[in-house]
């Protein structure tokens, strides 16, 4: 038998073309990679863009914090709540109980200022909510503008209306940082009294000497929010609480003031139904 000897320099008649299998294999190859970088990059834009802006976190100064700095700089401080996760939210829009919600309003980085009785925190909301509020009133269209107003009750049966705002977007989010002035101060005191022993319990005791029940009291400041064509203050759209005996603050020093009333603006005009 001949032997077979294979020689490199041969002729091979399909060297060069580009047949449909190889086109195939190209594609799939392509495909794969592009899409492995595709969902890195996503991933990576969720991770860096998610959290909220620093226009949320940060205290915004007003003319009446300022001053009430300029008179007692050295002494001058704000309460900031600490609670699990710093968002608590919850919808109470039960007008609409015949569908869910799917939205929701969150509030966050909570200030007190005990000197002026101001508070200010911050409403965050998905662009979907406004689909929700369109949807729950029979609009035609989502709402232009400010759609929403808040107001703010305490466990004392204070209500407060005035406040002003400030807004901003991120991505699918709207920012609106908040201010109230004129706050019980006597009541927030009481409140923050609780707070460094949030457990609050009055213990009453049977015959037995056993004890017959162990009752929680709570002292807050809550937040509802309103459409503003339906403020109706006994049927809120939302309603959360933002301050309160079971939560703790800590204190903080924002330093000098700076970029005083920046982007504030007067709460919109609106009519309290029944009023």
């Amino acid at each position: 038998m001949d032997e077979y000897i294979y020689d490199e320099d041969a002729y091979d008649p399909d060297e060069g073309k580009v047949t449909g299998g190889k086109i195939l294999k190209k594609i799939v190859k392509y495909t794969f990679w592009a899409t492995i970088i595709f969902v890195n990059a996503i991933v990576l834009w969720r991770i860096f863009s998610s959290g909220d802006p620093a226009f949320a976190k940060d205290y915004l100064w007003n003319t009446e914090a300022e001053k009430a700095y300029n008179n007692s700089p050295e002494t001058f401080e704000l309460h900031y709540v600490e609670r699990d996760g710093n968002m608590v939210y919850r919808i109470a829009n039960d007008k609409f109980l015949g569908r869910k919600s799917e939205s929701a309003f969150k509030t966050s980085h909570i200030y007190y200022e005990p000197s002026t009785g101001q508070i200010q925190f911050t409403v965050r909301y998905n662009r979907s909510m406004l689909k929700e509020l369109a949807l729950d009133y029979g609009l035609e269209e989502t709402p232009k503008g400010e759609p929403f107003v808040f107001v703010l009750y305490d466990s004392n049966g204070n209500y407060y209306y005035d406040y002003k705002y400030a807004t901003e977007q991120k991505n699918l989010y709207y920012y609106k940082k908040v201010i109230f002035s004129g706050i019980d101060t006597e009541f927030m005191s009481y409140i923050e009294e609780k707070m460094n022993d949030p457990v609050d319990t009055s213990i009453e005791t049977d015959e037995s000497g056993e004890v017959a029940r162990d009752e929680k009291i709570e002292y807050s400041l809550n937040l509802a929010i309103y459409y503003e064509s339906d403020v109706d203050l006994e049927h809120p759209y939302a309603l959360m609480t933002v301050y309160s005996n079971k939560y703790k603050f800590t204190t903080v020093r924002p330093g000098e003031p700076h970029d005083v009333n920046k982007g504030l603006r007067d709460r919109i005009q609106y009519i309290v139904k029944g009023d």
